[in-house]
């Protein structure tokens, strides 16, 4: 762990996926605008960069920690330690394959499940008693346009991402009297690393720091805002936004309701 200077001048962020594409974008951006954070990353190397890139801006705790393990998650707890203002726990951390449903191998349904649903779950587990004891909070969950719809090839992505969804919604239901508040980012097509490709192979994608600043909005808003839900998008959005309007236009399908004449 690499600990810089002390994390009580702002409320302290804590961010997963950190080590580069959106996560770092992020950490850059809230760094500049002086929350302390704690990042989060599986890969040193990774993680490494984005703290010396933000370093020099904000006080910065970095953990070297895979979301997927419950154990490894537990390491929160000393990172934590001295940080008496926690504003904002984003779920940033994430991985998808794209494939036909017959090929989805249970080591990748696995991967995408344990990182995109599992994770966040052991992430607010392992912080919601913080943010109990200091009587407020803000989670970011970051969704996905496959939150939204089913898409084809998507499977275990889709899954794990209206999961995230629904874990969202149950937090809140079980918060709904307290000033602890949840918030959903849905965000479009992204160039970044996401699916093994590199920042330029999506051009007609968000930049990743387009994405940050989306997320960023949400966090600097709160208290004052409670933002529950927000959806960002490139211009040209695609197939979710095509398949949104199209079913906006269609009669709603209410089984098993009477039809009057």
């Amino acid at each position: 762990m690499i600990v810089c200077d002390d994390l009580h001048a702002r409320g302290t962020v804590l961010l997963t996926g950190a080590g580069r594409g959106i996560g770092r974008a992020l950490s850059q951006r809230l760094a500049s605008s002086g929350y302390p954070l704690i990042l989060v990353s599986r890969s040193e190397r990774h993680l490494e960069e984005t703290y010396r890139l933000c370093a020099n801006r904000s006080a910065i705790r970095t953990v070297i920690m895979d979301v997927r393990e419950e154990t490894e998650t537990r390491k929160l707890r000393d990172a934590l330690q001295g940080c008496e203002n926690l504003h904002a726990v984003v779920n940033n951390a994430g991985i998808g394959e794209w494939m036909p449903f017959e090929e989805v191998t249970t080591a990748s349904w696995n991967d995408q499940i344990n990182t995109n649903l599992r994770g966040p779950f052991f992430i607010i587990r392992e912080t919601l008693g913080r943010f109990r004891q200091q009587g407020r909070g803000l989670y970011v969950n970051i969704g996905s346009d496959s939150s939204l719809i089913g898409m084809p090839h998507r499977a275990a992505y889709n899954a794990s991402k209206h999961g995230l969804v629904g874990l969202t919604a149950a937090l809140r239901a079980e918060l709904v009297d307290t000033d602890i508040h949840a918030s959903l980012v849905y965000l479009g097509r992204v160039d970044t690393f996401f699916r093994n490709r590199v920042p330029g192979d999506r051009p007609d994608g968000m930049h990743a720091a387009e994405a940050a600043e989306v997320i960023a909005f949400v966090i600097g808003a709160y208290p004052q805002v409670i933002i529950e839900e927000i959806s960002a998008f490139p211009p040209r959005g695609g197939l979710v936004q095509s398949q949104l309007a199209t079913a906006a236009q269609k009669p709603a399908n209410l089984v098993g309701a009477p039809v009057r004449s």
